[in-house]
């Protein structure tokens, strides 16, 4: 898991960061990271995660929206390292 700088990311999001587990990456910086965000609206439809500490994470959420940015910006500036995210859950992202 990680937490990104939203302006990496069009359309920009209304949060400034927002959680992400990453699901797939290119071969070269000329590609592009997929992910799937997380938000704390348990309305949201999606794959269902409680609050995790270790992770930085103090609310329940949902995975709930695929998105992608240019790996050239997945950089230590735009992007912070959380952690790893339970096996079972991941195979459902």
């Amino acid at each position: 898991m990680y937490r990104i700088q939203t302006i990496i990311v069009q359309p920009p999001d209304q949060h400034d960061t927002r959680p992400v587990v990453v699901v797939s990456v290119p071969r070269d910086l000329n590609g592009r990271v997929s992910f799937v965000c997380r938000t704390s609206d348990t309305s949201a439809k999606g794959i269902a995660h409680s609050r995790d500490r270790k992770l930085g994470l103090s609310k329940d959420g949902v995975f709930d929206r695929l998105r992608s940015t240019e790996a050239q910006l997945w950089t230590p500036r735009n992007v912070a390292r959380l952690g790893l995210l339970d096996g079972v859950l991941l195979s459902e992202c």
